[in-house]
């Protein structure tokens, strides 16, 4: 079952377009899904690189109420003279009853600084009783003690204390 040259020649060309065939219509087949799926990934890249990002929100910074605060400053007045009492000492009551029997102290006593400065810091705004010493507890502001009207919210409040 030879072929001559010729036959041959013309079953390997109606083999090779038999293929041929058939491969233009399997990509053509293949392909006609290509068009779409090729707009799609583009239409996506455009709307991708053209949409700006979200801005990034900026923190609001926190605003801090400063400290409602109390300076007590201590003059020693025993000499005739007023001189701020060094390292002078005081303690807060919430009431004059707890002052005068020094009960239920708000504070622990409280030493100052070398100009009789005695600071307390995170207080309520409210009014306070105290009680000032000098720094050996040997004088005091007496019976009659001190007492702040209510204090102003977020600030440093100032009052004094004579003791002898």
């Amino acid at each position: 079952m030879f072929l001559d040259k010729k036959a041959f020649e013309r079953s390997c060309k109606h083999v090779y377009l038999q293929l041929n065939i058939k491969i233009h219509k399997s990509m053509r087949t293949n392909l006609k899904h290509i068009p779409g799926f090729l707009s799609l990934v583009l239409a996506s890249a455009f709307i991708i690189s053209c949409s700006k990002p979200a801005p990034t929100p900026t923190p609001t910074p926190v605003q801090k109420t400063p400290a409602t605060s109390l300076q007590i400053s201590v003059n020693d007045v025993s000499s005739g003279a007023s001189t701020p009492a060094i390292n002078a000492k005081a303690q807060l009551f919430k009431t004059d009853l707890d002052r005068q029997n020094k009960t239920n102290p708000l504070t622990t006593l409280v030493t100052g600084d070398a100009n009789g400065n005695v600071m307390f810091d995170s207080l309520s705004a409210i009014d306070y009783y105290y009680n000032a010493y000098s720094n050996d507890l040997t004088k005091s502001n007496g019976p009659a003690g001190n007492h702040t009207t209510p204090l102003t919210s977020g600030v440093l409040n100032k009052r004094s204390a004579s003791i002898k």
